[in-house]
């Protein structure tokens, strides 16, 4: 049903029949309207008709102008994509000239080896030329003679002046150049155009020179070069031209036309390459009106300058005329009641700007959705989930298709978002940290956002939570908080060591003489053994003081170039026995050819440690696996992995402090002097729950890339 009638028999539903039904009833109001006089009503009529006008001719204003920003938007979309495809199928177009040539040049060579063999005849050479669809094949020796070809008659001829002066001919015979190639075309109809190479023999003075047909791969570039593109488009019906135009004058265009004025005779376009940016116009073409879009145009392999789109105004027209001719008829029909008309029209008006600006702010809207680096969960007022953006997926192990239409509880427990929450609080946004757990296990930190969706009536339909990963960030934290304490530490170590050392010294000096210079009356070998623990225990303190004092300096690293896998290999085999008499099994998945710069002796001793660790935490029948590999060019991860008890999660922020241990006889310092060893090699010490049970130490560290001069 057509625009106007759909209007008039709403209207007539909704308000005339309503009326003409009433009219017995409103005796009234008839008896009213009747006593007004002629010329009140002429009065109102001219006030109503002037009042309904003056909305219409608005109306009719604002539809234009919808519409011709409408045209402006599609034409600078299309702009866009044109530009976007025309640097595409440029590069498309040299790509497919490269293969070409790079496959002709391999022929070449092939060619030339064979010569150079001996077994090359002009048999041979044709056979070659028929195999990969050449024409003609010249050997050239190195006084430009053609020695073998698969034309005979040219054998023992030179080239004609004019070919050999179209490329540097001397100096492909004397190997200075190794290829040239161009096209040669004599402008005749009956032997197209010839795309000849010529490329320097490599074991001797000379060339081979190949002719192969360039129509073909004319054609193809022609099939899918930026002017194909741009006819294609060009023949869309609401497009009446498409041309790229420089200052020499029009490069390509979608058909084919008179002459154009000039750009530096175009203010126009002038003022378009001054700015830089999107303009447009209303121009006459071919008798017609045309809105034209320009936009400065600049490609490799293309002289810089503008591209303009003509989008015909016929569409515009016809959807204003059909606008303008609902309204007047409306207009006339209810001019009694224009006041009415006229308020539903804007309504509907506004209604259908709103609609369009709705279509393009939901499109923005995704796009800046798909673009976030924070994840983006939205549920309505039935807890299903209505969006879940690829960030989301990445992040918690969902696809768009589970998750979206999809209870939210069902896929995560626990309300981890805060959706539940914030939709049945008083606040209208909670903000927390807090970890969560995604499909595959690995736990992530995160700051989530979470608000309420209210609609227009204050009524609570659904909530939406911005979910940002901060696992790295917090990491990083926790590492400078550890380097910070050590580093406080280690103003303290030297003197505490040294207050602890001196009446060390002086102990073990006076347990040295009650041994040699003291001899007991009775209890020797009490005696004895209370003086060897006096001395055992000195050595004791001593170590922890030494581990005390290595754990708090800071230490240059020993820079020295060596084989990560090697060292773990090493480590493995040699801590096996140690696991096996626990009933612990070692498993390694080693990278062969890991190389780093640090301090081996070092890197063994955090292996060591991580590895002892395991086993003492673990049961028997547990396994232990240690991986090496290359995360990247620049980076290595060492990782040490159990099934056992794992650590509880209260004391995982403290396992790399100084002194904390859940061991009977640990002295709490293996873990922080791994840490500080692995930030001494510019790494990361990190603790990671095992997903299923058990616990992962990772170390990240940098990986040495040699430095190649290839000058």
């Amino acid at each position: 049903m057509p625009g106007g009638a759909f209007w008039l028999d709403s209207i007539c539903e909704c308000w005339l029949i309503p009326v003409v039904q009433d009219l017995p009833v409103r005796k009234g109001t008839l008896k009213f309207i009747l006593s007004i006089k002629p010329r009140q009503f002429i009065l109102i009529g001219l006030c109503l008709a002037a009042l309904f006008l003056t909305i219409v001719v608005v109306g009719i204003r604002e539809n234009r102008s919808n519409v011709i920003r409408m045209m402006k938007n599609e034409a600078r979309a299309l702009v866009e994509s044109i530009m976007s495809a025309g640097s595409n199928t440029l590069a498309a177009t040299d790509m497919v000239d490269r293969l070409v040539i790079d496959n002709l040049s391999d022929i070449a060579t092939v060619v030339g080896h064979r010569f150079e063999g001996g077994n090359l005849t002009p048999t041979e050479i044709t056979r070659t030329c028929q195999a990969t669809g050449i024409n003609r094949m010249d050997v050239i020796d190195s006084v430009g003679i053609v020695a073998v070809s698969s034309v005979v008659d040219m054998i023992g001829h030179k080239y004609d002046s004019s070919f050999v002066t179209k490329f540097p001919f001397e100096d492909i015979l004397m190997g200075r150049i190794k290829s040239a190639s161009f096209v040669l075309d004599d402008d005749n109809p009956v032997i197209p155009a010839q795309l000849v190479l010529a490329t320097a023999r490599i074991d001797a003075p000379g060339a081979v020179i190949l002719f192969t047909d360039y129509s073909i791969l004319e054609q193809f570039n022609d099939r899918i070069g930026i002017g194909s593109l741009v006819r294609k488009i060009g023949m869309d019906p609401g497009i009446e031209y498409i041309f790229m135009q420089s200052y020499d004058g029009v490069i390509f265009s979608s058909h084919d036309f008179g002459e154009v004025k000039k750009i530096e005779s175009d203010d126009f376009l002038l003022n378009v390459i001054e700015e830089g940016g999107y303009d447009s116009r209303i121009v006459p073409f071919e008798g017609r009106e045309v809105l034209e879009v320009a936009r400065p145009f600049s490609a490799e392999g293309l002289p810089d300058g503008v591209l303009r789109i003509g989008l015909s105004m016929d569409g515009y027209n016809q959807v204003t005329g059909n606008f303008e001719y609902q309204l007047i008829a409306i207009g006339t029909i209810l001019f009694m009641v224009s006041f009415l008309v006229v308020t539903l029209f804007l309504a509907n008006l506004n209604y259908r700007t709103l609609e369009s600006s709705y279509v393009r702010m939901k499109t923005l809207t995704g796009n800046i959705l798909d673009s976030m680096q924070s994840a983006v969960v939205v549920v309505n007022e039935s807890g299903e989930i209505t969006l879940f953006n690829p960030r989301a997926e990445e992040m918690f192990g969902f696809s768009q298709v589970e998750a979206i239409g999809h209870s939210y509880s069902n896929l995560f427990d626990g309300d981890p978002f805060m959706l539940t929450e914030v939709a049945s609080s008083t606040n209208a946004t909670i903000r927390t940290e807090r970890v969560v757990t995604p499909r595959e296990g690995r736990k992530l930190t995160v700051l989530i956002a979470a608000s309420k969706v209210i609609s227009d009536d204050d009524k609570t339909i659904g909530a939406v939570a911005v979910i940002y990963d901060v696992t790295e960030s917090r990491k990083l934290e926790r590492a400078a908080k550890r380097s910070e304490r050590l580093s406080e530490l280690g103003n303290l170590a030297a003197g505490v060591a040294h207050e602890i050392r001196n009446p060390l010294n002086s102990i073990s000096i006076a347990s040295q003489r009650l041994r040699s210079e003291f001899t007991p009356q009775s209890d020797r070998e009490e005696y004895d053994q209370l003086v060897r623990n006096i001395k055992t225990e000195i050595g004791r303190l001593d170590e922890i003081i030494v581990q005390f004092l290595a754990l708090a300096r800071t230490h240059a690293v020993k820079q020295e170039i060596f084989n990560l896998s090697e060292i773990c290999s090493d480590v493995v085999d040699l801590m096996r026995q140690e696991a096996s008499s626990k009933g612990v099994e070692l498993v390694d998945d080693i990278t062969d050819g890991l190389i780093m710069n640090g301090n081996p002796d070092e890197i063994r001793k955090v292996l060591i440690n991580l590895i002892k660790n395991s086993v003492e935490a673990c049961q028997s029948g547990a396994v232990i696996r240690i991986v090496a590999e290359a995360l990247s060019d620049s980076e290595l991860r060492l990782a040490v992995e159990d099934n056992g008890p794992g650590i509880d999660r209260d004391d995982q922020d403290k396992i790399f402090r100084p002194y904390f241990t859940t061991k009977d006889a640990g002295t709490g310092l293996g873990l922080a002097l791994s840490h500080r060893i692995i930030a001494d090699h510019d790494g990361i010490l990190e603790y990671e729950d095992r997903p299923g049970g058990g616990a992962v130490f990772i170390a990240t560290l940098p990986r040495f890339r040699e430095v190649r001069d290839e000058t």
